[in-house]
């Protein structure tokens, strides 16, 4: 018994010093590194075609050591170099007390989606490259709700840019 203390203790050590880097450390590109303001540190990053340009461009979410949890989306240019093409430091609700009202970030060519969950309520919104405006809107809201789905676009959604949103104002009545 006592020789297997020291060996489990060596195990477990060797297992924290090599344990895998985490979501957005392992998949982000060292370019996007830049985008990073200081105090802020990268919580997840995507890549995609987000202006249906066949270019990889980058969703990049952030979080700082406030409630502060920015997401940024880089375009890839004609240079093959990403640029900064919206921020959105209100996109993500904090954390609270007792849980993380964030679900997930959805990616497809040309589009992205943000969820969140607030008590046993559960909404989505979806932003479109709008390619007249060179922008995200927003196109589609879910609303999710024990024994009711709802989803609203078109014309009974605003078409908020991405930059502009913000979750809670966003929801239809």
């Amino acid at each position: 018994m006592n020789m297997l203390r020291p060996t489990l203790l060596a195990v477990l050590t060797l297992l924290l010093a090599f344990s895998p880097p985490s979501q957005a450390e392992e998949s982000m590109p060292p370019e996007v590194a830049a985008f990073i303001p200081a105090g802020f540190q990268p919580l997840r990053y995507q890549a995609n075609d987000f202006n249906n340009d066949d270019r990889l461009d980058g969703l990049l979410m952030l979080h700082g050591k406030g409630k502060e949890r920015p997401v940024l989306l880089l375009l890839r240019g004609d240079d093959d170099k990403l640029t900064l093409a919206a921020r959105n430091d209100h996109a993500i609700l904090p954390k609270g007390w007792f849980s993380d009202p964030f679900q997930e970030i959805s990616i497809g060519t040309g589009w992205f989606s943000l969820a969140h969950k607030l008590g046993n309520q559960y909404f989505r919104q979806r932003f479109y490259w709008s390619r007249t405006k060179q922008t995200w809107l927003l196109g589609e809201v879910m609303l999710v709700a024990p024994g009711n789905i709802r989803t609203f676009s078109g014309d009974r959604v605003s078409p908020v840019s991405f930059a502009d949103f913000s979750p809670l104002a966003t929801l239809p009545n």
